[in-house]
C-alpha cells in the first residue's frame, strides 16, 4: 500500500512539520488507530480527511492494545505521528 500524499515536499507534510515546529517543543507523539481492514485501507489511500468522515472526529490511542480491540479479527493497525500542539475539538450538538 503506497501513501503519496504524505510525503515530503507535499502540502501535507509542509503543513504537519510547520505544526511540529509551532509545538512549542511538545514535538509530535506516535499513537494508534485500530479499525476494520477496509477502512485501514480508505484512510491508507485517502487520509484523515474530514470530509470523508462518518463520526465527529478521528480516535487514537496511546497503547497498541487500546486500538487492537478496534480491528475487529483484522491484522492492521495504523501508527500515526501527531503533532502535540493546540487541541482542536469540535463537540457534537
Amino acid at each position: 500500500m503506497r501513501i503519496d500524499h504524505s510525503k515530503p515536499g507535499t502540502a501535507l507534510h509542509t503543513r504537519f512539520m510547520q505544526a511540529c515546529a509551532a509545538t512549542n517543543g511538545k514535538g509530535i507523539k506516535l499513537v494508534f488507530n485500530g479499525s476494520y481492514a477496509h477502512n485501514i485501507e480508505l484512510l491508507c489511500r485517502y487520509g484523515l480527511d474530514p470530509k470523508r468522515r462518518s463520526t465527529y472526529g478521528d480516535w487514537f490511542a496511546v497503547n497498541a492494545s487500546t486500538s487492537a480491540s478496534y480491528c475487529r479479527g483484522g491484522q492492521r493497525m495504523l501508527v500515526c505521528a501527531v503533532s502535540q500542539g493546540q487541541l482542536h475539538c469540535r463537540v457534537p450538538r
